[in-house]
């Protein structure tokens, strides 16, 4: 709370004047570190001079090191919520986080033209890379097995083809409720979650969910609601924990450390019907289905995109003053760097519309 807070703040600064301070300038649940000090000693950040504070009352505005915004709430709530002045603040450098494809802000993304000194997003030209997670090898090669070893018989009392959960039923830019139907059409059998289908699971008891998910069924259909470079939202990397193989818009996935046999790639097809041609095949042949989960052996799945979270990357360069101290000029025309040419249009693209059966 806000007491605990300023207490913090007031004690670290007992002990060391040389303090970073970060204002969060919109608070966000997905920044998911915490307030104060503390944090930085928590999450084991290698350099912990920093304070995280979401209440501007409790800091000078001459002692912010770093202003946090979230592009998504600025964009949303841009007639409630004003735009930091750099002359209130004279030392703070300009953070814009984003974990949100440009196509929902696009419209409001030259808001911050100019503004930013520093960019946190998921995409990996950004000053911090902040993806929902990712793939790497083992840290010991003694974990992994030999090839000759069995695989998991990870089909085994599995008698459902393919899940697909969703709580958003209006119109996504992946067009991915037309490729569901496309699937179905084909003979794929999709049990759909949540508010757009018949079936549900309590979000209240996620695990629960993954397990069943993981019991009962063969393939999870991950797709995004929008088709843009390196978005890669957590539902893939949360899928990949699990003997389930994720069915997805292979935009950036190869970035994930994911390997290729980890998951099944939509743009890897010439129509849906190939598509589903090939999950009819896999869910019938368990030998060829479990071979999707050989790759285990050798990686593993992180919630981060590294070894720490943001916050730590943004107090170690604060501390070190590697960050500009004037807008980068690569923001100078933040909506170009952010949305132009990132994201594909179905309607627009011929291959995409000759793979969905569109007009």
């Amino acid at each position: 709370n806000a007491e605990d807070t300023h207490t913090n703040i007031h004690r670290a600064t007992d002990n060391n004047s040389t303090l970073k301070y970060i204002l969060l300038w919109t608070e966000i649940k997905s920044f998911y570190f915490g307030h104060g000090h503390r944090p930085f000693l928590l999450h084991r950040c290698p350099v912990h001079h920093c304070v995280v504070t979401g209440n501007r009352t409790l800091v000078r505005p001459v002692d912010v090191a770093a202003i946090v915004m979230n592009v998504w709430v600025l964009s949303n709530y841009r007639k409630t919520i004003a735009m930091p002045d750099r002359r209130e603040y004279p030392n703070a450098r300009m953070v814009l986080w984003s974990g949100e494809a440009p196509v929902r802000i696009s419209g409001s993304a030259s808001l911050f033209n100019g503004l930013a000194d520093y960019t946190v997003t998921y995409r990996r030209d950004s000053d911090i890379v902040r993806t929902r997670g990712s793939v790497f090898p083992r840290a010991s090669s003694s974990e992994s097995l030999t090839d000759d070893e069995p695989v998991a018989e990870s089909a085994i009392n599995k008698t459902r083809m393919a899940a697909w959960f969703v709580s958003n039923c209006n119109f996504a830019p992946s067009f991915r409720r037309l490729l569901v139907k496309r699937l179905q059409q084909h003979g794929v059998s999709v049990d759909i979650y949540g508010t757009c289908g018949s079936l549900s699971c309590p979000r209240t008891d996620e695990l629960a969910c993954y397990r069943m998910l993981e019991a009962n069924y063969k393939f999870y259909l991950s797709f995004e609601n929008s088709l843009c470079n390196q978005y890669v939202t957590e539902k893939f990397y949360n899928i990949l924990r699990y003997n389930v193989v994720p069915v997805t818009y292979g935009l950036g996935h190869e970035l994930t450390g994911a390997p290729k046999d980890a998951y099944i790639d939509v743009f890897d097809f010439p129509d849906v019907k190939s598509l589903a041609d090939y999950l009819l095949y896999l869910n019938s042949n368990n030998t060829a289905y479990n071979q999707f989960f050989r790759w285990k052996r050798f990686y593993e799945v992180s919630e981060h995109f590294g070894p720490r979270h943001p916050f730590c990357e943004l107090c170690a360069k604060l501390v070190s003053g590697a960050i500009p101290g004037q807008a980068s000029r690569k923001y100078e025309d933040f909506k170009a760097w952010h949305s132009q040419g990132q994201c594909i249009r179905v309607r627009r693209n011929r291959r995409l519309r000759q793979f969905l059966g569109m007009k």
